[in-house]
């Protein structure tokens, strides 16, 4: 028995669509969700720079506070240095006190040892500086050195009413919740859709040729385009218990949003008072340091004249030195709270929506 074979080639190039026509709104809704996810994360990034920036802002204050307190134990620390060598020359000639020399000794050393710790603090914050500003600890130590220049950071306090506080919604951590919000409010709308048909339109278009019609002539051109419906009639159960899942989570989320927007509120007022009231007590700091400084002045003149004993002297001179660090403090504690008050009203990026 003879067989004849004959060989049969066929080719085809084409492409397939489908297309559904969102007549009840489930892809849009679902392009909603994915926009307003997008913008949380924007958000997120925006909040993640305010937290960047203002752990950049508190260290320098931080460093610049303790190169003052630096400064102010050495200014200290010459002044009772000269009063020790005075009482000791007196000492030396036969007509001082041993007791004081002693007492005035111990009080010079305590200052010194005072400033070891501070340096150590200083090259700590330092290091942190240029950690944070992405370079290794020690690249910005001449741009970080003390200044001669004296800077005050005071500013006077504003009333609570005057401050924007419309800014709270704009802050990067309650945008961050309300684009979450937006998002899972928009995914209610895709949950519903399930309820209804889904219609599509599904074509093709291309060529095919067999071996007597050559591809990609007229003859061998093709395409079919026709309707389709999809219904899941079967799911209703499925489809009212992720509506209303869903529906819970937004809930849930909104009232994430509504305690966001309260916990930055008591932020600001937190903030706004304990800059109110370091202010305050800087105030009265300043009057005290100057009545410790004129008190350091008459207990050594009352000594001289041997009116009163030394011990009068060194309460002063500590009482001076513990009242000028806390001032150098409050000044820096004030622009803290300044910076704390700035990032609780969005951090400068409040107004970027």
């Amino acid at each position: 028995v003879d067989h004849n074979f004959q060989a049969y080639n066929a080719q085809n190039v084409g492409l397939d669509g489908n297309w559904e026509i969102d007549i009840f709104g489930g892809s849009r809704r679902a392009t909603e969700a994915a926009f307003a996810q997008a913008e949380a994360a924007g958000w997120t990034v925006a909040d993640a720079w305010v937290s960047l920036t203002t752990q950049i802002g508190m260290s320098y204050i931080q460093l610049r506070t303790t190169q003052a307190l630096i400064d102010v134990a050495r200014t200290n620390l010459v002044l009772q240095s000269e009063t020790y060598d005075i009482l000791k020359s007196r000492l030396d000639s036969g007509i001082g006190d041993e007791l004081a020399v002693n007492q005035c000794a111990y009080v010079v050393e305590q200052t010194r040892a005072r400033i070891p710790q501070l340096l150590a603090a200083e090259e700590s914050l330092k290091n942190a500086l240029a950690i944070l500003a992405g370079e290794l600890p020690g690249a910005l130590h001449a741009k970080l050195a003390p200044t001669d220049v004296a800077r005050d950071w005071m500013l006077a306090p504003q009333r609570l009413e005057g401050l924007p506080l419309d800014m709270i919604r704009t802050r990067p951590d309650v945008k961050i919740k309300e684009r979450q919000l937006a998002a899972q409010a928009a995914r209610i709308g895709v949950a519903k859709a399930a309820w209804f048909p889904r219609l599509f339109v599904t074509g093709t278009v291309g060529f095919e040729n067999s071996k007597s019609t050559p591809l990609f002539t007229r003859d061998s051109f093709m395409a079919s385009l026709g309707p389709s419906v999809s219904w899941p009639i079967f799911q209703g159960g499925a489809i009212y218990a992720n509506v209303k899942a869903t529906e819970a989570k937004t809930q849930e989320l909104a009232y994430a949003y509504e305690l966001a927007l309260d916990k930055a509120y008591g932020e600001v007022r937190d903030a706004y008072s304990a800059y109110t009231q370091e202010y305050h007590r800087y105030q009265a700091l300043q009057g005290a340091v100057k009545a410790a400084t004129d008190a350091v002045t008459i207990s050594k003149d009352l000594y001289k004249n041997g009116l009163k004993d030394f011990n009068n002297v060194l309460d002063a001179q500590r009482s001076r030195l513990q009242l000028e660090e806390e001032f150098v403090l409050s000044r820096g504690q004030i622009t803290l709270e300044l910076i704390s008050l700035y990032k609780a009203l969005g951090g400068g990026l409040a107004f970027a929506d």
